[in-house]
């Protein structure tokens, strides 16, 4: 991802490399203040970070979830009738989560 980020940006197929946190740690990988510069490990680093910090904040979010539901019976029912009115019998979709109202509020 780091050598297309950079690629693009070379040969001005971005306005430089992104719109993102990872434009943030490639355009300090080209500092030029040594001090501020981070290195290909340091970036790499810095993305094995907040890949785990959010695959742990994801894993302990949804673990509560299904703990409160298996608590509140009452509540698991409402979500199960909601997600089975409104997808009835499609996949449910990302798009689709938007006429969730109880699950999602």
């Amino acid at each position: 991802m780091i050598e297309a980020r950079e690629e693009k940006a070379k040969n001005g197929e971005s306005m430089g490399f992104g719109h993102d946190f990872f434009e943030m740690l490639l355009k300090s990988g080209h500092d030029t203040e040594e001090d501020s510069k981070l290195s290909l490990q340091d970036i790499l680093d810095e993305c094995k970070t907040l890949y785990s910090a959010g695959h742990e904040t994801t894993y302990g979010l949804i673990t509560w979830i299904i703990i409160l539901l298996a608590m509140h019976l009452e509540w698991q029912d409402k979500a199960r009738k909601e997600v089975t009115e409104v997808f009835s019998s499609s996949i449910p979709t990302m798009d689709g989560t938007s006429g969730l109202k109880l699950v999602c509020s």
